[in-house]
């Protein structure tokens, strides 16, 4: 029998980061959230439990997005359950992802990196919260007016647009500046060694993810080189390859050095 989680929410995402945002959006209008690192376990979490949404991404490791709402629409057609309303999440917001998503039998579409006040403008009529959100959204447009006396280089990425993103709230700031720089090197690492070893499968899913991790602090040049690092990968042509990453460890260790800078004094 399941159990009825109506104000709670799965989120199946493996990148970390995205976690942490998306989480924190929906903690602050009221829902509970539950996290599912891959497709495989999202669908065994949804068979015992009855949520009032499930947040997908689609690139998953064990089952992808696609795969876990073909087997979650297969039980509920099996089982006569009601419908679950399942939003996609993914960074390619291409004609053929999105007919894609809609035809494995998703209801909407959200393109990562996430933007907290757009994904509650898609997510509200979904949860019902449309005056939560609103008073969300007011919130957030009056802490983006705020003024910030702190002046630090933006060559590599933008502060005063990162703290916008996250609606001001220093908290959540901190945390995913944290969580980058815990990644950072280990990411890093494997877009290295997927180079060394002609790996283009893993130097694609490496770059991918360091790709959304540098989004969500407006590092444009870094996320365009790790965009190049991903096709790269798609391609299986390396030639260019050491390049692009030369230029992204340099510019990775500029935007660790500003994020340091803003852990002890700035942080809750």
């Amino acid at each position: 029998m399941q159990k009825n989680l109506k104000n709670t929410v799965l989120l199946v995402e493996d990148e970390s980061i995205n976690q942490k945002l998306a989480a924190a959006v929906l903690k602050k209008i009221g829902f509970q959230v539950d996290l599912a690192d891959n497709g495989m376990e999202a669908v065994h979490m949804v068979r015992g439990q009855q949520y009032c949404m499930v947040l997908m991404d689609i690139q998953l490791p064990e089952m992808s997005g696609y795969e876990a709402v073909r087997q979650i629409r297969s039980m509920e057609e099996l089982e006569g359950r009601k419908r679950l309303p399942i939003i996609a999440m993914t960074a390619d917001d291409s004609r053929e992802v999105r007919r894609k998503c809609m035809a494995t039998g998703m209801d909407d579409f959200i393109t990562k990196p996430i933007k907290p006040e757009l994904l509650m403008t898609q997510l509200a009529p979904w949860l019902g919260v449309l005056q939560n959100t609103e008073e969300w959204c007011q919130n957030r447009e009056r802490k983006k007016r705020k003024k910030t006396d702190k002046n630090i280089p933006a060559a590599v990425w933008d502060r005063e647009r990162t703290l916008a993103f996250v609606g001001g709230d220093l908290e959540l700031f901190c945390g995913l500046a944290k969580m980058f720089i815990e990644k950072n090197q280990p990411l890093l690492e494997t877009i290295s060694r997927a180079i060394e070893e002609n790996d283009g499968p893993a130097l694609r899913e490496a770059a991918h993810s360091y790709k959304g991790a540098v989004s969500h602090f407006s590092a444009e040049k870094m996320r365009n080189l790790a965009y190049k690092l991903e096709n790269c990968g798609r391609r299986k042509s390396m030639d260019t390859a050491p390049a692009f990453f030369t230029e992204l460890q340099k510019m990775a260790l500029l935007l660790v050095a500003d994020l340091r800078k803003e852990l002890p004094g700035g942080c809750p």
